[in-house]
Formats: structure tokens, C-alpha cells, sequence
């Protein structure tokens, strides 16, 4: 899907909203080594492309290098409890580079185990019905119950 879209200069909430009184949406496009780029669309366009169920199957095409592969394939299979696997661990194929932000070499995978209360929680929960309406018909059952016991329960006199 096509869209036009227009460079802008300013950022930041003010002028957001001020594009935004324009009948204009504020956007980002984020991507490659460059810096990311500030752009304004019709909100007019995008407000009926958005109406449109083509419009959230679309696919961005972008012109990749002919050496890039669909995936990178880990095997995971060698960490253990308490290790992890980080950037600089995995072998890249040819004509392929990692682009990290922030820290020189993070972390991608780490292995951890469950603690025994999780464990009991997580049991609990699936133990505990999962049809909505058995739910409901279970929390009704309680309801009565703790009623007919309220209800027999002699009164006090003083």
C-alpha cells in the first residue's frame, strides 16, 4: 500500500499536536544505519486506509542486499540453567552485521528455572476451570453456599 508522505522538522508533543490540528499525522521511520526520520502523512489517507482489511495484511517492500537470509538459525540446545547466549556468540552468515544500540554486546537469550512458588501458582492456575461460564457457574455455586450457611447461622439476642 501507497502512501505520500512529507519530511518534517520539528518534534516533539507541541508540534504533534499541532500537525494533528492540521488534519496531518505525525510518524517516524525507523531503519538502516541513518538517523530516524521525522515525516508527516495525510490523516485523511490514513484514517480510510486504516478502515481497509488489506491495509493490516500490507508488507513495506525495502531493497535488502542479496547476501541477507530470511532467518539465522541458534541452536539453543547447549545453555544450561543460569547461562545466556549474547550477540557476539552467534556466527553470522556472510555479508551479514549485528546493529546494536546501546550496549557493545547484549544479551539475546538467558536461561533461568522456575521458582517452587511460581510452580505453585502456575499449577494452580490449571487446575482452576478454564471455561468462562464454569467459572461463573462455580463462583455462583460458592455464593449460595456461603448464603445458606449465613442463613443458618443463629442470630444473636440481646
Amino acid at each position: 500500500m501507497k502512501f505520500v508522505a512529507f519530511e518534517r522538522a520539528k518534534q516533539g508533543t507541541g508540534a504533534s499536536r499541532r500537525l494533528r490540528i492540521t488534519g496531518r499525522t505525525p510518524g517516524i521511520v525507523y531503519g538502516g544505519t541513518g538517523e530516524p526520520t521525522l515525516i508527516e502523512i495525510d490523516h485523511n489517507a490514513l484514517f480510510h486506509a486504516i478502515k481497509k482489511e488489506a491495509f493490516h495484511a500490507s508488507i513495506l517492500e525495502m531493497e535488502l542486499g542479496a547476501d541477507i537470509p530470511e532467518f539465522i538459525a541458534v541452536d539453543l540446545s547447549g545453555l544450561s540453567k543460569g547461562k545466556s547466549l549474547h550477540v557476539k556468540d552467534i556466527t553470522l552468515p556472510k555479508g551479514v552485521k549485528f546493529v546494536v544500540k546501546g550496549q557493545e554486546n547484549p544479551v539475546l537469550v538467558s536461561v533461568s528455572s522456575v521458582s517452587e512458588e511460581a510452580e505453585a501458582d502456575a499449577a494452580a492456575a490449571a487446575a482452576a476451570p478454564v471455561d468462562p461460564k464454569a467459572a461463573k457457574a462455580a463462583a455462583a455455586k460458592d455464593a449460595k453456599a456461603n448464603a445458606a450457611k449465613d442463613a443458618a447461622k443463629p442470630v444473636a439476642k440481646k
